[in-house]
């Protein structure tokens, strides 16, 4: 397993049901294999040009040890969650 850094933007949504989108980003990697070893949230910014009509979005930053269906199935299921506004997986070194 690599080590991987995954930033994804949720829509602003209320503070349950963004801890609740939040618990299900990292449940979806947990439960296909990888272990999350750093969650930094960095807060409601605004969005450089509007992304599916919202113009701000809670960032959110995850340090995950994952093989690549883990990853695979992380994008697959956060370009389907209607929350998540943007996501995307980097290589840590």
């Amino acid at each position: 397993m690599s080590k991987y850094e995954i930033m994804y933007i949720l829509k602003v949504l209320d503070e349950e049901k963004a801890k609740d989108a939040k618990m299900m980003v990292s449940e979806i990697l947990t439960t296909n294999g990888a272990t999350v070893s750093e969650t930094k949230e960095l807060g409601v910014k605004q969005l450089a040009y509007p992304i599916q009509k919202e113009t701000r979005g809670e960032y959110v930053v995850l340090k995950v040890e994952a093989d690549k269906n883990a990853l695979d199935e992380f994008s697959r299921l956060t370009r389907m969650n209607k929350d998540v506004l943007r996501s995307m997986v980097l290589k840590d070194a």
